[in-house]
């Protein structure tokens, strides 16, 4: 038996009062006191004829144990409720457009219909589109699953239904991405190696980070050693003097002109100028080296094992508290490999900018005090290997070396083609002309 609650109509509070409301269809406006709520019940039709001969002290308002609104009753036990009951037991409440009873779709009679969304319930006839009988007794008959929805209803259930599905979708794109995966994972997990091979399929190895950290650290390795390797039988030509070898054609034929069929493996034109052989092994490299003189290539300063020619290091953050003469004096005497000190000036005004060049007897001697730090007048300081700038000069007139064509005294030189241009085959080009460059001017 379901378990109700019976309160004095006058006794309700604001809260049971909109409840009630809300069964006959009214909505009180929120400055609305009890009175006024109770006042605003007395105007509904149904309330009227069905407990407007009692008053509000002798009418009971009935709730279930959900706190809904079912009916009304008399507190003298005369009258047991005012609403209509359906056939099978259910209370009818009053259409929300007429306000007079309806009865449910099961009763043929009244042609009441029921929104399956908020429980309202309307007239047939109350309706923009009234049904036809035919379609009415279909819906009579219909299963539980079919709804009928008021225009509110239908609109709030319509967007709520295609987010729905919306969401229903991309839930089973994620499901069908996940079987896809797991399949993936189950048929490499599973499949011999021996089967994937002679399929030809090729796959990812997984391999655990540390052995990828191993690998890499080997072949970090691997790649210093054959850095160190190829130095071994690499020289360098200290500034040679003859502009006209430029390509590796070149220096190959200027080379055999004095080591008649030696093989060089590779050879360049280095950015500062040098020329850089790497022969077959080290064995020839030093031959060559040995027999090497500075009047090849028309003249050089020599050749050396890349990176061991240089013996110069810059010494930085140098105070100056004491003079140059004392910090000269200091070096040379604790530092006897050291051959030449230079301050570096600023260019403004020839003050010393903190840094000191100098120029060791040998490489090693260099390295030991890079790595150990120099010390003079009673202070430490860094020292860093001095790594020269590489400057290329190229004249735009004669297209050689080492200077630019204001202070160029050749005679002028196609840039394309290689040839003078003195005489006819320039047509006076103005002195302002920034590039001895043929282009149109040729005849």
């Amino acid at each position: 038996m379901t378990e109700t609650n019976k309160v004095l109509l006058t006794n309700l509070s604001s809260d049971q009062l909109d409840r009630v409301l809300y069964k006959f269809q009214l909505c009180a406006p929120s400055d609305y006191d009890e009175e006024g709520k109770i006042g605003l019940l007395h105007c509904s039709k149904v309330f009227s004829k069905g407990v407007g001969d009692y008053q509000d002290n002798q009418i009971l308002a009935i709730f279930n144990k959900r706190g809904i609104f079912v009916d009304f009753e008399s507190a003298d036990g005369k009258l047991k409720a005012i609403f209509f009951k359906s056939q099978a037991g259910k209370t009818m409440y009053p259409c929300s457009v007429c306000c007079q009873e309806v009865t449910d779709r099961n009763d043929t009679s009244g042609l009441g219909l029921e929104c399956n969304g908020c429980g309202w319930y309307f007239y047939n006839n109350c309706t923009n589109n009234p049904l036809s009988k035919e379609m009415f007794d279909a819906l009579k008959d219909s299963p539980n699953y079919v709804k009928i929805l008021c225009p509110s209803c239908n609109s709030v259930y319509g967007s709520a239904h295609q987010k729905l599905k919306r969401v229903e979708r991309k839930v089973d794109t994620v499901l069908d991405n996940i079987v896809n995966v797991e399949t993936r994972i189950k048929n490499v997990s599973k499949a011999p190696y021996n089967t994937i091979a002679a399929k030809g399929i090729s796959r990812e190895p997984i391999i655990p980070p540390r052995v990828m950290d191993s690998l890499k650290s080997l072949s970090k390795e691997k790649e210093a050693s054959v850095n160190a390797e190829r130095l071994k039988r690499t020289r360098v030509v200290i500034k040679p003097e003859d502009v006209t070898i430029r390509t590796s054609r070149d220096i190959r034929k200027a080379f055999n002109r004095h080591y008649t069929g030696m093989v060089i493996k590779h050879c360049r034109l280095t950015a500062s100028g040098s020329i850089m052989f790497e022969f077959d092994d080290e064995e020839t490299a030093k031959e060559v080296q040995a027999a090497w003189l500075t009047t090849f290539f028309g003249g050089n300063k020599g050749m050396k094992v890349p990176g061991g020619y240089n013996t110069t290091a810059m010494v930085k953050h140098v105070y100056d508290d004491h003079d140059e003469e004392t910090i000269r004096k200091d070096i040379q005497d604790n530092y006897p490999s050291v051959t030449s000190c230079e301050f570096q000036k600023r260019r403004s005004d020839q003050s010393f900018n903190g840094m000191i060049k100098l120029e060791f007897s040998s490489r090693d001697a260099m390295m030991d005090v890079v790595k150990n730090k120099i010390k003079f007048c009673n202070q430490r300081y860094i020292v860093e290997e001095f790594r020269r700038k590489s400057r290329v000069i190229k004249c735009s007139k004669c297209q050689g070396w080492g200077h630019i064509h204001r202070y160029c005294t050749n005679a002028p030189k196609c840039v394309n083609l290689r040839v003078d241009l003195s005489g006819a085959a320039w047509l006076s080009p103005p002195s302002t002309f920034p590039s001895y460059r043929c282009r149109t001017r040729r005849q």
